[in-house]
């Protein structure tokens, strides 16, 4: 269930409430309506990077919009989940039955009554193939399967309907409970400067002017399929069109980082909550999980990744620190600690004292 999650209220909310999927049947018109609006609006977005880094942003995102409308997502509030066999043309079949019904209870004519009956028993003869398709492709995993538990039960987990559970927590509670748990008063001010050596060049490196190189890494490495923040957008639109929209990802990202002002826009993410374990009406029984615009993933994947960098580089991080870390493993932290545990412990009266810091 996703929620909202506001740290701004005065950012022009127009875009909001409208996501989108990535389809690779429309790439070629996308790449070339991108284009068009890219080059329409190229000296508006520039203007608005030097002037105003929130219509910057805004009208990027608009032009992402404007070049997928086919990639647009339909939003049907009592939707129901649709069982596992189901796709292909099913929804095409579905509506066109439910259409020549419609139809014929207007005109109430025989010709219309049979062009129903044909769609209707067309529809039902799709599922069932469907559905034989289905079970019989199961059945070929699990006979592939059956030396393998792990991965048999893994299959037969996944073919299981899900169950829909409703909580009757309100949007009221949500906000207290996540307002309580991620704002803290106490917290240092947004103007609040950490003071470096300006006169440290390993400090300096921090400041440069990010490359076209690390921009084209970054979105290189978002993950597709992935679900949307409140901008809709999908890291697909920036992955196929960066070529056309580079420059100016060049230009906001270094004038952000100039500047030190921080897109409001980007202040929001859809906290999606997930049953963790208890009753389904306590909102502290659930973990909550913030998605981001994808423009702010780019920006604070480089960010992230100059950081490591330059902590890696001037020797920053302690050689203890295992997690989140290439070349690293926290096993082998676990196997120092086993080691000290039966060192200490196989001595007669031997104690071994751990504290654990989360």
């Amino acid at each position: 269930m996703p929620v909202d999650r506001h740290v701004n209220n005065d950012v022009t909310t127009t875009l909001e409430h409208e996501k989108f999927r990535w389809n690779d049947s429309h790439k070629t018109n996308f790449i070339r309506q991108l284009g068009h609006l890219i080059r329409e609006k190229h000296a508006q977005i520039m203007s608005e990077i030097m002037t105003n880094i929130d219509n910057a942003v805004l009208t990027l995102t608009s032009v992402h919009r404007k070049a997928g409308p086919n990639m647009r997502l339909k939003f049907n509030r009592f939707h129901h989940p649709q069982p596992a066999w189901w796709g292909g043309n099913c929804d095409t079949f579905k509506r066109d039955k439910y259409s020549s019904l419609r139809k014929f209870r207007k005109t109430n004519l025989l010709h219309d009554l049979r062009n129903y009956k044909s769609n209707r028993n067309r529809f039902k003869s799709y599922c069932r193939s469907r559905q034989i398709i289905f079970h019989s492709d199961q059945r070929r995993k699990l006979i592939d399967v059956t030396n393998n538990p792990k991965a048999m039960w893994s299959l037969h987990k996944r073919s299981r309907p899900k169950k829909l559970t409703v909580c009757s927590i309100t949007a009221s509670e949500w906000h207290s409970y996540f307002k309580y748990l991620l704002y803290d008063d106490s917290t240092l001010p947004l103007d609040h400067r950490i003071a470096v050596d300006e006169t440290n060049d390993s400090d300096n490196e921090l400041d440069q002017p990010f490359s076209r190189t690390e921009i084209v890494s970054a979105v290189s490495k978002l993950s597709n399929d992935k679900s949307t923040g409140p901008d809709g957008i999908p890291a697909e639109f920036y992955k196929v069109t960066l070529n056309e929209c580079i420059g100016l990802l060049e230009e906001m990202f270094n004038r952000i980082l100039d500047t030190g002002t921080f897109p409001k826009m980007w202040g929001k993410s859809v906290v999606t909550t997930i049953h963790k374990s208890g009753p389904i009406n306590g909102p502290s029984n659930y973990r909550g999980i913030s998605v981001t615009n994808t423009l702010y993933k780019i920006f604070s994947r480089l960010i992230n990744t100059r950081l490591y960098n330059w902590a890696e580089s001037n020797d920053k991080l302690d050689e203890s620190q295992a997690g989140f870390r290439q070349g690293y493993s926290t096993v082998d932290n676990i196997f120092c600690l086993q080691a000290m545990v039966q060192k200490y412990l196989s001595k007669k009266g031997g104690r071994f004292y751990c504290l654990n810091v989360d």
